[in-house]
């Protein structure tokens, strides 16, 4: 079980059921062998935009279509839930394909050529 340093363990559940940050202790307290509980801060990652979103879903895709794999059950069910949740529509994805397919074939293969 993965222990939680900073915030009870109830706090945590609140904050992800309500899709909150959840509270950390600051990074002096988090690194001095004690928890001040008096210091605690926020982390929140930082909101990606289109063009990073695009950028995720397209080297996805890319890497499964470099493999000849895109009906493969692995593609059907990991791809739908990433357009999901990075919040874009297939279209767009080929859109940024289609104008960056050199960089995004790159990434896909892992390569920096």
């Amino acid at each position: 079980m993965t222990e939680t340093v900073g915030a009870t363990r109830e706090a945590v559940r609140g904050a992800i059921g309500a899709g909150q940050a959840i509270p950390l202790p600051a990074p002096a307290a988090q690194h001095s062998g004690s928890v001040v509980k008096d210091s605690l801060e926020v982390r929140v990652a930082k909101a990606k935009t289109l063009e990073e979103r695009l950028w995720g879903a397209a080297v996805l895709k890319m890497s499964f279509r470099l493999r000849g794999a895109e009906e493969s059950p692995a593609f059907k069910a990991i791809y739908p839930g990433v357009l999901r949740d990075l919040d874009v529509e297939d279209a767009a994805v080929e859109q940024f394909i289609a104008g960056n397919k050199e960089r995004v074939e790159k990434a896909a293969r892992g390569t920096q050529e």
